[in-house]
């Protein structure tokens, strides 16, 4: 059900969702921003459009890999976002680095920029510092939904009007 609502929240910060729910689209920006690139506050959204996301769920066994063509000062540029969900489980052995193995062959050849994230609900796991140990050393961004909610500025608590997302990101979270 996670997978399905970030595939969701990705997606809604395509350009032709902009005018669907502006504020909404503004925070998936933001939220998918973040996931590429980690720290977003010195990027211009407004510089960046994101022109197609394509989605694959499980593919091989990671969680979520999107393929993202992402338009900025008219200049496209070829992403690919790998999401390992460890909301509710842990990290199996070698399974990071399996899985960047498998994504890094597959777009061996291909002129595409590639971001890892691990994203887990939050700081309180088991394994918190060996699991962001295993992050830094494979080249993945560990990153939890309330860093998520932080960079996209949802700290004043602007709601959306949609009711599914504002259940997840303003009241389930918090």
């Amino acid at each position: 059900m996670l997978d399905f609502f970030i595939v969701w929240i990705v997606k809604c910060a395509q350009f032709e969702y902009k005018n669907a729910n502006e504020i909404l689209h503004i925070y998936a920006k933001k939220i998918l921003l973040t996931l590429l690139f980690g720290d977003n506050s010195t990027i211009k959204q407004e510089d960046i459009i994101f022109k197609d996301i394509q989605t694959y769920r499980q593919w091989k066994s990671v969680d979520l890999c999107f393929d993202i063509t992402i338009e900025k000062n008219d200049i496209e540029e070829k992403y690919a976002l790998v999401i390992e969900n460890k909301f509710y489980s842990n990290l199996r052995e070698n399974q990071l680095k399996r899985y960047r193995d498998i994504i890094v062959n597959h777009y061996k050849d291909k002129s595409v920029k590639i971001s890892f994230v691990l994203l887990t609900i939050d700081y309180c796991r088991k394994n918190l510092e060996i699991e962001k140990k295993e992050c830094l050393d494979l080249g993945y961004k560990f990153l939890t939904i309330e860093d998520l909610q932080s960079s996209a500025g949802m700290d004043n608590n602007q709601m959306t009007d949609n009711y599914l997302f504002d259940e997840f990101w303003f009241r389930f979270n918090r």
